[in-house]
């Protein structure tokens, strides 16, 4: 087991190539002082009247959990990656390497995908991380883009 301090007071879930992602202590947290807010005496608090508010708080706590398709870097070489995982991948959808730089899918197997690079590899190796961004590419055209210039997906 390994302590990530970045994510203390939640979790991250791996399964398969799905990442459930669940950071419960800053809602927690917020929930708490939201609670206490009104506590000014405390003298006069009741103990059971404090517990009854701790238990509709805490009955009432949702953490918000979100999946995301994520897989890791194989192999790369002029500007193709190989990614493991990214089961739910479609031909023509950008990626988002860990770095910020995006790719599109232009390959498709049944447990890789291969990605055109749409920027630098710089900082990008083997077990880089990388997400599915759930949008094929393209580039939006309309009389807004007449005389702009634009990269190959469609950023000023």
């Amino acid at each position: 087991m390994v302590e990530n301090r970045d994510l203390i007071g939640g979790f991250r879930l791996y399964v398969n190539d799905k990442v459930y992602d669940k950071k419960c202590f800053g809602s927690f947290r917020q929930n708490a002082q939201n609670t206490f807010a009104e506590v000014i005496d405390l003298s006069s608090i009741n103990t059971s009247d404090v517990i009854s508010v701790l238990k509709e708080e805490i009955s009432d706590f949702d953490v918000k959990m979100t999946a995301v398709d994520e897989g890791s870097i194989i192999s790369m070489g002029d500007g193709i990656v190989t990614v493991y995982g990214l089961s739910n991948a479609m031909y023509g959808e950008l990626v988002i390497f860990e770095t910020g730089v995006k790719g599109m899918v232009q390959g498709l197997e049944e447990q890789t995908v291969s990605c055109v690079l749409l920027g630098s590899d710089h900082g990008l190796h083997e077990g880089s991380k990388v997400r599915c961004s759930g949008r094929r590419a393209g580039v939006p055209v309309g009389n807004n883009l007449i005389g702009r210039v634009v990269d190959a997906i469609g950023n000023r």
